[in-house]
């Protein structure tokens, strides 16, 4: 009976520490701005453009490591500027970083009417129409790209993409 008492204890003691491990993290906001601007890079309707308007929600670190880097190349587009949970109605936004589920049908219906790719560090949001995911893959950053929205907003991925990315279909 002890031993069944010790036993249990010890597993109350390590299930934080298992459920912990199973909970995917998401990158460092300076790798996962860089790691974001790079991909985008390597699509080609997006990289084509003059600027890319950068939306982002519910991810301040996020939102101010991307605004330290406006003005960058994107492939022969630029980083334009960078909104920190919304934007002004009358400027376009080409990218929708989701942090979270608060709101997402909203933001997903604002995203498919503006055209806009939605990126998320939520793997559970693969599955509910974000298109691009960018995730801590243990300790390494880990890239998904959900193909049924990506296909929706008729993106152009370059093979070299694809190859280093789970692919969801």
């Amino acid at each position: 009976m002890q031993a069944l008492v010790r036993a249990m204890a010890l597993a109350f003691c390590l299930l934080p520490s298992l459920a912990s491990q199973a909970t995917p993290k998401p990158l460092p906001a300076a790798l996962n701005s860089m790691l974001l601007l790079k991909l985008l890079s390597y699509e080609q309707s997006l990289s084509l453009r003059e600027n890319i308007n950068i939306l982002v929600i519910n991810d301040e670190p996020l939102a101010r490591a991307l605004k330290q880097k406006t003005g960058i190349k994107i492939g022969q587009a630029q980083l334009g500027a960078v909104y920190h949970n919304e934007a002004p109605p009358e400027k376009a936004v080409h990218v929708i970083y989701i942090n979270g589920e608060q709101n997402l049908d909203k933001t997903l219906q604002y995203a498919k009417t503006h055209h806009a790719l939605t990126v998320s560090n939520d793997l559970a949001l693969a599955h509910l129409g974000v298109a691009l995911i960018l995730h801590d893959d243990e300790g390494l950053p880990g890239v998904v790209i959900s193909m049924k929205p990506s296909r929706a907003l008729d993106l152009n991925w370059d093979p070299k993409v694809l190859e280093i990315s789970t692919l969801i279909y």
